[in-house]
């Protein structure tokens, strides 16, 4: 397994309020986490959100890495995890008026033997690409996807909706929170993608296949996935993690 993962300002906002978090073998953990977050909201609010999220999860993990081993409290475990960190958002927006409203997506993966386990809420995104088949991993918790799954319009339309961007479920923005759980297998030549919204409201996913198919590093994937969202005009922040089996 190689992995890459960046996370680029963009080409409009001023600051990044994207994290990401990359937990593997040298971290003394057996199942490597990934994890992309998209913060929102308030003064600094999105930036101290989301890496509020990943600073949270990584402490726990690594302090208790026997939880994410043991297959019977995996799923448990994580839930636990992120539902504790809902709360210490929520509560800190509650008590610091600039940050009121402040919150973040989470996409998680955990990469296991032969699956690979993926927790989510918001409109970040995971996708598996096997060979020259993409697939959605994730559902977006958004205004836009509760239009497509009520058939008032197509998946097309959903990409270029002028509210696509409006979330329905984030991390710390309620007192409490559902998390989408999925797990897929994975096999040998197989790619995942964990990535912020930047990447998907700039590139398609048959752009995606075309960047991971190329004969380069992970690394140059990585960038050229960015690069191609910032000539698009960069209007988000972009962070992309891309793991190759």
């Amino acid at each position: 397994m190689k992995f890459s993962a960046r996370s680029d300002c963009g080409r409009v906002r001023e600051k990044n309020e994207d994290s990401f978090l990359v937990l593997f073998e040298q971290c003394n953990i057996r199942y490597p986490v990934f994890l992309v977050a998209d913060g929102m909201g308030g003064h600094n609010g999105g930036e101290i959100a989301s890496s509020m999220l990943t600073e949270y999860i990584k402490n726990k993990i690594l302090d208790n890495p026997e939880r994410l081993q043991a297959q019977d409290e995996r799923e448990s475990f994580i839930k636990e995890i992120i539902h504790d960190a809902n709360k210490i958002i929520f509560l800190k927006s509650k008590e610091e008026t600039d940050l009121s409203g402040m919150g973040t997506t989470i996409t998680m993966a955990v990469l296991l033997d032969s699956e690979v386990l993926f927790a989510h809420a918001g409109d970040s995104r995971a996708y598996i690409i096997r060979e020259s088949e993409i697939i959605k991993v994730t559902e977006d918790h958004s205004y836009v996807q509760e239009l497509v799954n009520s058939g008032q319009i197509s998946s097309e339309e959903a990409e270029i909706h002028p509210k696509r961007n409006m979330i329905t479920r984030a991390i710390g923005t309620e007192d409490d929170i559902e998390i989408d759980f999925y797990l897929h297998s994975i096999q040998s030549g197989d790619y995942i993608v964990l990535c912020s919204d930047g990447l998907t409201n700039m590139v398609e996913q048959n752009e995606i296949i075309d960047i991971l198919h190329r004969q380069c590093s992970v690394e140059n994937k990585v960038t050229e996935l960015i690069n191609l969202a910032n000539d698009r005009g960069g209007t988000d922040n972009i962070t992309v993690i891309v793991l190759s089996i």
